[in-house]
């Protein structure tokens, strides 16, 4: 394994059946499935997930189906979402093998999308589009004022560096 982590890093869906239960072998076939498309490392549980609709069991289960399923051939990023640190601390540990990132509150500063967007809009309000039509032309007029040079800005002002 690396210290680093960086490339494709896909965010796996948590697949139900028809009765709405957690499908283990769908979530199994998800996983061999990003790793054989290439992905450098996989995620669960990322902050739109189903996380909040599985009970604890269900996410010890998908936790131990995606270790062993993985089988170190890459990195496994699982997020914990839970509002307790204690508890959060808990379930990764149980979990066995993994190491504990906490992120930073929110700051819209550290968002380097959120410095796009912010240009976007102000564009756009000078454009002054009034149909839907009218917008999405603006939109594509207006995105090839982004060069590549200041949206790379945008992620070094974000803290991001270059990966490689």
């Amino acid at each position: 394994m690396t210290d680093e982590i960086a490339g494709i890093i896909p965010i796996l869906a948590t697949p139900f059946n028809s009765e709405g239960e957690v499908d283990v072998q769908g979530f199994a076939a998800i996983v061999e499935s990003a790793i054989e498309d290439g992905a450098h490392a996989v995620a669960m549980f990322g902050l739109a997930s189903e996380y909040y609709k599985l009970t604890d069991d269900e996410r010890r289960i998908l936790t131990s189906i995606l270790i062993k399923t993985t089988r170190d051939r890459v990195p496994v990023i699982i997020s914990i979402t839970h509002h307790s640190t204690e508890v959060a601390v808990r379930q990764a540990i149980e979990a066995r093998g993994a190491s504990l990132l906490y992120l930073p509150p929110y700051s819209p500063d550290l968002n380097p999308i959120e410095q796009a967007f912010a240009k976007l809009k102000a564009l756009l309000r000078t454009e002054a589009a009034r149909t839907i039509d009218a917008l999405w032309s603006a939109v594509g007029r207006l995105l090839d004022q982004f060069t590549s040079a200041e949206c790379a800005n945008y992620l070094v002002h974000a803290g991001y560096r270059e990966s490689g």
